[in-house]
């Protein structure tokens, strides 16, 4: 698996490096990405440009959390892959769902 993600990286830092045309091609979103997948591209290189690209399209599966931002900075996201991962990924629930509340959300 990792060495399916490490080529696809590879694959996608080629293309966003290669020329400003191929870079504006559509982008393929089989699902939104996870934290793997950024930090994947991340340590593979892919230019920081590519990779919010991908967020921006494809979305996040995952909630930003204080801990998953400081993981992502030291591998060198900056401040606006940090703000387009918050911006494209769920919204953190406050409190979770009781039975009361599901029950009410059914009817």
């Amino acid at each position: 698996m990792r060495l399916i993600l490490s080529t696809v990286a590879l694959t996608i830092g080629l293309l966003g490096a290669l020329s400003p045309v191929l870079a504006q091609e559509p982008i393929p979103c089989e699902k939104p990405l996870s934290e793997s997948d950024i930090t994947d591209l991340l340590q593979a290189g892919v230019l920081e440009e590519r990779i919010r690209e991908y967020v921006t399209a494809c979305g996040v599966e995952f909630v930003l959390t204080s801990e998953i931002e400081t993981r992502l900075r030291a591998l060198g996201a900056s401040e606006e892959l940090i703000a387009a991962i918050r911006e494209k990924g769920p919204i953190p629930c406050e409190k979770p769902l009781n039975e009361q509340d599901i029950t009410e959300l059914l009817q």
